[in-house]
């Protein structure tokens, strides 16, 4: 297990290195010159996270939960229902589904009714694509990340709390494109989509694409996101309920626990 000062049975520990007496080899740990992990785990410690995202939700006395005690994988133990969790799970899946469903390329390629491998063109000879498609698959991913905050930002789980803080930031940060495809940010992070404004786009399926498609992208991040958010879900709700199995090699654990200490955090 990591220990925060530099000794463990894994040989791994928090700080940017240690020098090992007894093998005399230079030790890799976690906040090395390409992370700020250390500034994120100070922030989630102190409450910070929990204060931003209390903020952004604007969450009223009746959704706060009581205050729960963790284990080293972030799973809640006390405050957060079962039920609650698997509401985070069961969004934070509908929301990847959703990005998944415009991450498709053939959402991005061109009519081809003829079968020709051409792609259709209109009376200007521009090629023509399923923008209806686009429309519907756009709106249900609004409809889900809308209700992805919801759930998220009703529980007090730190792990969740982080990672949809993250989300949150993500989405802001691509605002431009998103204004550009008929969607808007409001003051408490909700999506609205426009339908009028995004027929009248010129540019939106490059605008999709380039939003959602390829590695790197929005898109690809969320989708990463998502399904860290659901298998933290999971595993709290498992704890809550005492739900564990034996793993393939022998090991008894709780159902989706998280193979990192700091995964909860990041």
């Amino acid at each position: 297990m990591p220990s925060i000062f530099g000794t463990s049975d894994s040989g791994s520990n928090y700080f940017d290195s240690y020098y090992s007496m007894t093998n005399n080899s230079n030790m890799s740990g976690l906040f090395g010159n390409t992370t700020n992990f250390l500034g994120d785990y100070s922030m989630i410690k102190s409450g910070t996270y929990k204060k931003l995202l209390t903020a952004y939700y604007k969450t009223t006395d009746t959704d706060k939960k009581s205050e729960g005690t963790e284990d080293e994988d972030g799973t809640t133990k006390k405050g957060d229902s079962a039920g609650k969790l698997l509401n985070v799970k069961g969004d934070a899946e509908a929301l990847k589904d959703a990005v998944d469903a415009l991450r498709s390329s053939d959402l991005y390629k061109p009519v081809d009714k003829d079968k020709d491998g051409q792609g259709d063109r209109d009376e200007k000879g521009n090629f023509i694509y399923d923008t209806e498609k686009l429309q519907k698959n756009l709106k249900q991913f609004v409809e889900a990340y809308n209700s992805y905050l919801d759930s998220s930002g009703g529980v007090d789980n730190k792990g969740i709390l982080s990672k949809t803080l993250r989300v949150v930031k993500q989405t802001a940060s691509n605002k431009n494109l998103f204004k550009d495809l008929g969607i808007s940010i409001g003051k408490d992070n909700k999506l609205t989509f426009d339908e009028d404004k995004f027929k009248e786009a010129k540019a939106k399926v490059t605008t999709a694409s380039s939003l959602f498609a390829g590695m790197g992208s929005y898109g690809y991040s969320l989708t990463t996101k998502t399904s860290e958010v659901a298998n933290l879900a999971n595993s709290a709700a498992n704890s809550n309920r005492n739900a564990s199995s034996y793993t393939y090699n022998g090991v008894y654990s709780v159902t989706g626990r998280s193979n990192s200490t700091l995964d909860k955090y990041l």
